[in-house]
């Protein structure tokens, strides 16, 4: 490829991704609400409870109000990145004829953006339970989220899709359990800020209750949320 037609095709890119990123954020408000999804698919070593995961984050995204600002943020066993960053799409309520005398919402527009929100939404999502369920650290996982919120002031409502379960233990094994409980007390760490967390596709086993709330003991607020 010869100089101008780099030059040219990398300007293609950059006005192609800018005007990408403007159909985004103008969905956005100051008073939408806003989400952090936190994807921790790789701990999720029991199909069934993975399977249930992806349906309740679907519902999830159903139940989404147009202009809701939801980041996703992709987690590994190494670390953590922020992998989706949009408004969903959509013109607000309107009368018949303020609609059909306003331009400043195009309904084709707003449906075609929101396709592409859905499928960017489907892909990082799917992409997230590619890594097989190895012998993770629940405990660093949980630690992770510690992390993202340190030194974070910014609000939002705050989700993971996280089984919560150990590796190697199955979710009604409290002898299993107790036996990590000194190595989960000393692993988890909270800020004085952090928010409450509201988990999906968590086991929902009274063992692993009961076990979360002896480990974090006050330090932090995380919900087994019924969907």
């Amino acid at each position: 490829m010869t100089f101008n037609r780099l030059v040219i095709a990398l300007g293609l890119t950059l006005v192609a991704t800018t005007a990408s990123g403007q159909s985004v954020k103008k969905y956005c408000e100051d008073t939408s609400p806003k989400y952090d999804v936190h994807l921790f698919g790789y701990t999720f070593e029991d199909s069934s409870l993975q399977k249930m995961s992806k349906k309740v984050l679907t519902d999830f995204r159903s139940k989404l109000k147009v202009g809701a600002h939801l980041r996703m943020f992709s987690h590994t066993a190494d670390g953590y990145s922020v992998t989706f960053d949009q408004c969903l799409p959509g013109c607000p309520e309107a009368g018949f004829v303020e609609k059909f005398f306003s331009s400043s919402c195009s309904d084709t527009v707003a449906k075609r953006d929101l396709r592409k929100f859905d499928r960017s939404f489907a892909i990082e999502v799917l992409k997230n339970y590619e890594t097989a369920a190895e012998k993770y650290d629940i405990f660093k996982s949980v630690q992770q989220l510690s992390d993202v919120y340190r030194s974070s002031s910014e609000s939002a409502q705050v989700y993971a899709v996280i089984s919560m379960v150990p590796a190697g233990v199955k979710a009604n094994d409290r002898k299993g359990l107790n036996l990590l409980f000194r190595k989960g007390r000393e692993a988890t760490k909270f800020p004085k800020e952090f928010p409450d967390v509201n988990l999906i596709g968590a086991s929902s086993s009274k063992e692993i209750q009961g076990f979360w709330a002896d480990v974090l003991d006050g330090k932090a607020k995380f919900n087994f949320v019924r969907y």
